[in-house]
C-alpha cells in the first residue's frame, strides 16, 4: 500500500515527537525557613506577598506561606558518646534539659537521645517525657571510635520518613574516627533529610572554623540546612544557645510553589527574601527534586 506525502509527513512527525523527552515537572516544593527581627523574635505572620523565592536565579510563583507554630517537631540530640568526649565538660546536659522542657509539647512534638560511637545507640527513644530525656542525656560512657558521618546518615534516613519539622542537635568536635560515608555524601543526606541541624562545640577555648577543620564541616552543615553552628566554652554560652534555638523554631515558616524545572534527581539551589529588610531570613540552600 503506497503512503501519501502528507501520511508520510504526519509519521515523520510523530515519530519526531515520541523521540523527544517529555517535560515532566516535580511535585510542589516546600521550603522551611526561620524569619526574626533585629532582637531574635519571630516575625508576625508572613502572607505570599511578603515573599519572595527563586530557584537557580529564577522567580517562582508561590502557592502559600503559613506559619509553622501548630507544626510538629521531630528533634533528635546525637551526642559524641567515643573516647574522645570524655574530656568535654557536661553543663550543657542541664540547658539542654531545660530548653526540652521548655519547647516540647505534650502529645505534639517528640524528641529522641543518640549517643554515637563505633555504632549509633539509641539512648532515648522519640517520646516527650521530659524526665526520660532528661536522664538520656546524662547517660554516656564514652568508648569507641567517633563514627560521626555514620550516624548523621542514620539519624537523617530516619528523620526523612518523618512528618512535620525535624530538627537534629549535634553535640561533637566534628572529628570523623573511621565512617564508611564521606563528607559530601553526608551533606546530601542531611539536607535531603528536610531537616534543620544546629551542631555544638563544647570546648574550653573557642576554635577558628577555618577550610577543612572539622570545624568548618559543622558550620557547613548547619548552613546548609537553614541552622547555625554554636561553641561553647561555659554555662552562660549554653544557656544563650537553646535560647536561640528556641527562637528558631517558633520563627519557622513554609514557602510553598510549583517549581519550573522538572524532577531530575539533581540539587536545586533556592533564595527566599522579605520584603521587610529589617527581618533576617536563615533557610536551606536548596533541594533535590526527586
Amino acid at each position: 500500500m503506497r503512503v501519501s506525502g502528507v501520511h508520510s509527513l504526519f509519521l515523520m512527525a510523530l515519530l519526531i515527537a515520541s523521540a523527544v523527552p517529555t517535560f515532566s515537572q516535580g511535585k510542589p516544593v516546600t521550603i522551611v525557613f526561620s524569619a526574626t527581627d533585629k532582637k531574635g523574635l519571630s516575625a508576625a505572620d508572613l502572607k505570599v506577598a511578603d515573599v519572595r523565592v527563586s530557584e537557580g536565579g529564577k522567580d517562582q510563583t508561590i502557592s502559600s506561606v503559613r506559619k509553622l507554630a501548630d507544626s510538629p517537631v521531630s528533634l533528635v540530640f546525637l551526642i559524641d558518646g567515643s573516647i574522645s568526649s570524655a574530656a568535654v565538660p557536661t553543663y550543657w546536659q542541664g540547658e539542654a534539659a531545660s530548653f526540652l522542657m521548655s519547647t516540647l509539647r505534650p502529645k505534639t512534638d517528640k524528641a529522641g537521645i543518640l549517643h554515637y560511637r563505633g555504632n549509633v545507640a539509641r539512648t532515648q527513644d522519640m517520646t516527650d517525657d521530659i524526665a526520660a530525656l532528661s536522664v538520656a542525656l546524662k547517660t554516656n560512657t564514652p568508648t569507641g571510635a567517633a563514627l560521626v558521618y555514620d550516624a548523621l546518615t542514620i539519624v537523617s534516613d530516619s528523620l526523612a520518613k518523618v512528618e512535620g519539622r525535624r530538627v537534629i542537635v549535634l553535640v561533637s568536635d566534628g572529628q570523623d574516627q573511621g565512617s564508611g560515608m564521606k563528607l559530601d555524601a553526608v551533606a546530601a543526606k542531611v539536607r535531603q533529610s528536610g531537616a534543620v541541624i544546629f551542631p555544638i562545640t563544647v570546648r574550653a577555648d573557642r576554635v577558628t572554623a577555618s577550610d577543612n577543620t572539622p570545624e568548618f564541616f559543622l558550620r557547613r552543615l548547619a548552613e546548609e540546612s537553614g541552622g547555625s553552628m554554636f561553641q561553647v566554652t561555659k554555662v552562660q554560652d549554653a544557656q544563650n544557645v537553646f535560647r536561640e534555638i528556641q527562637a528558631v523554631l517558633s520563627a519557622q515558616f513554609s514557602v510553598q510553589y510549583q517549581p519550573t524545572t522538572n524532577a531530575d534527581g539533581k540539587f536545586h539551589k533556592v533564595k527566599v527574601e522579605l520584603a521587610d529588610k529589617n527581618l533576617k531570613v536563615k533557610q536551606p540552600t536548596g533541594y533535590y527534586a526527586n
